[in-house]
C-alpha cells in the first residue's frame, strides 16, 4: 500500500469517525432536549392537578351553598336536631364525598403535585371545636366507613386522630 493510499483510508476513517461523533452528539442533545420536555410537562401536570383540586374544592363549596336541602341538613345536625332516614343518608354521602376528597388530595401531596391540609382534616375527625363545628357526626362516620379507603390514607388518618386524640 502506497503512502497515499494509506493516508487516504486515513481520511475515510476520520470522515466516519467525525460522523460518529457527530451522531453521538445529537443523541446527547436529543436525551436534553427529551429531559426539558419532561420538566415542563411535570410542570404542567402539577398546575393542572392544582387546578383540579381548586375547582373541586369550588364546586364542594357551592353545592353546600347552593343546596338548600344539604345546607339544611348540615345546620340541622350542627344544631343538635335528630336526622330522619332520608337525611342521613344525604349527609352520610356529603361525607362521602368529602373523605374521597380528601383521600385524592392525600394522593396528590404524595406525589408532590399539591399541599394537603392534613391538619385541618384531623381536627374536623376528631371534633376538636372550630372546623369540626361544621361536619357533624364526621367522626363517627369515619369510623363506619374507613374500610371504603385506601391503606395510605386510613393510616394516616388513624395514626393522626390516635396521636391527637392521646391513644
Amino acid at each position: 500500500m502506497s503512502q497515499h493510499q494509506l493516508s487516504k483510508k486515513m481520511k475515510k476513517i476520520e470522515l466516519g469517525q467525525l460522523i460518529s461523533m457527530l451522531a453521538n452528539i445529537g443523541v446527547f442533545v436529543g436525551i436534553f432536549l427529551l429531559a426539558f420536555e419532561l420538566h415542563q410537562n411535570n410542570n404542567s401536570l402539577k398546575a393542572q392537578s392544582r387546578y383540579n383540586h381548586t375547582m373541586a374544592m369550588a364546586g364542594y363549596f357551592d353545592t353546600v351553598a347552593n343546596d338548600s336541602d344539604i345546607s339544611a341538613i348540615i345546620v340541622k345536625a350542627q344544631n343538635g336536631f335528630d336526622l330522619n332516614d332520608h337525611e342521613n343518608f344525604r349527609l352520610w354521602n356529603h361525607y362521602m364525598y368529602i373523605l374521597s376528597l380528601w383521600q385524592w388530595e392525600y394522593s396528590e401531596e404524595l406525589l408532590g403535585r399539591i399541599d394537603a391540609p392534613v391538619h385541618l382534616w384531623l381536627q374536623i375527625i376528631s371534633r376538636e371545636p372550630g372546623p369540626a363545628d361544621n361536619f357533624p357526626g364526621m367522626t363517627e362516620h369515619w369510623e363506619t366507613t374507613q374500610d371504603a379507603f385506601n391503606d395510605e390514607f386510613r393510616v394516616l388518618i388513624n395514626n393522626g386522630l390516635n396521636a391527637q386524640l392521646g391513644y
